[in-house]
């Protein structure tokens, strides 16, 4: 277990391969991705091999290729030459049981890929069909939404009415947001216990209401998507759903709410926001892109990436744990050409 309090490349990833990301509710880690190419990250690494770090000081990424799967045998072929055959390996594997099973089928989902055993607990990924295809997707704390040509589709937990179905019942598969049949969606994220729409009409919020993460001036749950009115008028390009806070970026700025106890808020105090409010210290700045953390905040700005918010375990990139009030300026990402980020847990 170790941590980091400014941004280091990560250099085991296929840089062929990331086109984008937007993790969310990974704890204390927050990631950029660079137009060069680099996968930078800030806070904790739960896991890291032993005698191997998975980061390097700040260096050119070389591309590199992912390991072929790991399959078995198939009789009349020999192993891959990265499997330790069994007299070879010091740990002893189970026999195979059943028939054998080629290299293809064992990355099918259907099989075990290590001992080429049945898995029918397995599911293979199914497209979707052409009328139900998806455009958007975004995944919270327990719950998940995704768009496709009929509207807006959730599923999950729904202890506060987050799915958006008038009540509160959980789903295990995704049903239509009737409220928002017919409407052209244009953004969705999903939060830890709340969700944000954004559509022609303006930004709808609803879920968990403590703290006032949905706007509306009180704390009630909402269990159907209801419109911020403190936004309407503006024109918004971006949202982000966090922990117990929200973010909306408009033509006039940069505006949050909810809880301000996490400091997340970027106002310079811990009251709580129950309608939007701007952040006075990025007015007048060019801002590309929002995201929030489940207790920090980060703003992409023509000038470089603002991070604010808790500092526990380095997540903000500022070289210690201090909790920031205010967005204050990654230096350890100038001159980097940042093209994408996300806050973590």
């Amino acid at each position: 277990f170790f941590e980091e309090s400014c941004p280091l490349p990560v250099t085991k990833i296929d840089t062929h391969t990331l086109f984008s990301l937007r993790v969310l509710f990974s704890h204390s880690l927050s990631r950029c991705f660079c137009r060069r190419g680099d996968f930078w990250w800030m806070g904790n690494c739960l896991s890291e091999p032993k005698g191997e770090r998975l980061i390097s000081l700040p260096e050119p990424l070389a591309p590199s290729s992912p390991p072929p799967p790991r399959v078995p045998a198939v009789p009349g072929h020999p192993a891959p030459s990265h499997i330790k055959t069994r007299a070879e390996s010091s740990t002893s594997l189970p026999e195979p049981r059943g028939p054998a099973i080629s290299p293809l089928a064992a990355v099918s989902g259907h099989v075990n890929p290590i001992y080429g055993t049945p898995c029918p607990h397995l599911v293979k990924p199914q497209l979707p069909p052409p009328t139900s295809e998806l455009k958007v997707i975004s995944a919270g704390d327990l719950f998940s939404m995704a768009v496709s040509a009929e509207g807006l589709c959730t599923w999950g937990f729904n202890n506060y009415g987050q799915l958006g179905h008038g009540d509160h019942f959980s789903l295990i598969q995704p049903n239509v947001v009737e409220a928002l049949r017919g409407k052209e969606i244009l953004m969705v994220c999903a939060g830890f216990e709340h969700a944000m729409v954004l559509t022609r009409e303006g930004l709808h919020t609803w879920g968990n209401g403590d703290s006032g993460r949905l706007g509306h001036g009180n704390i009630d749950d909402l269990a159907v998507p209801k419109v911020v009115s403190a936004l309407q008028g503006k024109q918004i390009v971006d949202i982000s759903a966090g922990g117990f806070h929200s973010m909306a970026l408009t033509n006039e700025g940069l505006f949050t709410w909810g809880s301000g106890g996490e400091l997340c808020l970027g106002h310079e105090d811990t009251i709580y926001q129950l309608v939007p409010k701007r952040v006075a210290s990025l007015v007048g700045k060019q801002i590309r892109q929002i995201s929030c953390g489940f207790q920090h905040s980060m703003a992409l700005t023509t000038e470089g990436l603002f991070t604010w918010g808790k500092g526990v375990n380095g997540r903000l990139g500022h070289g210690g744990k201090t909790d920031e009030p205010v967005p204050k300026l990654v230096e350890g990402l100038q001159g980097k050409t940042i093209i994408w980020i996300s806050a973590g847990g």
